[in-house]
């Protein structure tokens, strides 16, 4: 009989102990038998952990590396074959192990493995399964929500089948292919580090596969969300690399198609009176204008 299939599960904490509890608390109920636990912290703040049945490893960063970084030092560390990368907002099902090692017999040639996503209120996120951005998609982006925070039309279904890309708040990778892979870029300081992973890997020739079952909870991104200009800018900055690297497209161009965007997004929403965006489009469409022509 075989050896029993074992994973890591490496975690980039930043900040929110109680939402790192909610996500350590899911584990710990999945029974977690021979599963690791790396908390990799890349804030001030630790884990509030006090329980026994993880195997909890805590990995503190000397200086701030980000998400992409934090993820590559905690891989490096894990000693199992497979390994979860995860935010610290995500919630695992009791029966997410037994259902995983199930879904990876069933797909030996998988290197890489992306279970639905879904949020608080049991809705599907369809960046869990989408395709990669090709050369023209910079020029949708602006108009698309679908399309404006991570890159690439997705698949509207939700049955499990090869996909080109997943979404990086929670894969199940080989390690050894994830270290090959060089891990995630330090090209990017937020955002798009995993469209740029998945990228790699196909052009590597490793396969990834989006399962139905097991699914995962997340429960998303409060700190972008509290912080909505600057992320925003963020994700430009990184989409115009994303297109430059892989399409050979200025990031001049990247950065006028959403200017040329916001400016008849905040058009239409003078139109239809959307107080929220008075502000937020101006202030965005300066930082942008700045940011296009204030460098060499």
């Amino acid at each position: 009989m075989g050896r029993k299939m074992t994973f890591s599960i490496v975690i980039p904490f930043y900040s929110n102990k109680s939402v790192l509890s909610n996500l350590l608390d899911s584990i710990e109920r999945t029974g977690c038998s021979g599963t690791e636990v790396i908390v990799v912290c890349d804030g001030n703040e630790e884990p509030d952990y006090h329980g026994s049945a993880i195997d909890l490893c805590i990995i503190k960063n000397e200086k701030n590396l980000g998400y992409g970084l934090s993820a590559n030092k905690g891989a490096a560390s894990a000693r199992n074959e497979w390994i979860c990368i995860s935010n610290s907002d995500i919630v695992l099902p009791a029966d997410f192990f037994p259902a995983l090692r199930r879904e990876i017999s069933r797909n030996p040639y998988a290197d890489v493995l992306q279970p639905a996503l879904y949020d608080a209120g049991s809705v599907f996120d369809p960046f869990s399964k989408r395709r990669l951005p090709r050369k023209y998609d910079f020029l949708l982006m602006p108009f698309y929500y679908y399309m404006s925070h991570y890159g690439g039309l997705f698949y509207g279904t939700k049955y499990s089948e090869p996909i080109e890309c997943g979404k990086g708040a929670f894969i199940v990778i080989k390690r050894s292919v994830f270290l090959e892979a060089g891990g995630f870029s330090s090209d990017y300081r937020m955002f798009w580090e995993d469209v740029d992973l998945f990228a790699k890997l196909r052009a590597h020739g490793h396969r990834a596969v989006f399962l139905k079952r097991p699914s995962v909870t997340h429960l998303g991104g409060a700190t972008v969300n509290a912080m909505r200009i600057r992320s925003n800018m963020d994700e430009l900055a990184s989409r115009a690399k994303y297109f430059e690297k892989w399409h050979r497209v200025p990031r001049r161009a990247v950065y006028l198609a959403e200017i040329a965007g916001s400016i008849l997004k905040f058009i239409f929403s003078l139109l239809l009176f959307k107080r929220s965006s008075f502000i937020f489009y101006p202030v965005f469409i300066s930082k942008a204008l700045k940011a296009t022509f204030g460098r060499p």
